[in-house]
């Protein structure tokens, strides 16, 4: 299970960090997260584990799809 976490910190826009709650192969997951918002143009991969976002609409339509 993935869990997302919010960077209260960051500049510009909204971010999300994810970890993981279970033994899973996190780099496939994440890859499919990656294919996912291109594909939906929601959000974009900043680095390893997050992502940034341009409205709390996008963040809110990625977290019912991710969370």
């Amino acid at each position: 299970m993935l869990k997302w976490t919010t960077l209260d910190r960051k500049p510009q826009g909204l971010w999300l960090m994810c970890t993981w709650t279970e033994p899973i192969n996190f780099d496939i997951v994440l890859y499919q997260v990656q294919q996912w918002s291109q594909e939906n143009s929601c959000g974009v991969r900043m680095s390893y584990d997050m992502w940034q976002f341009k409205t709390p609409e996008e963040v809110t339509a990625f977290l019912l799809r991710w969370a």
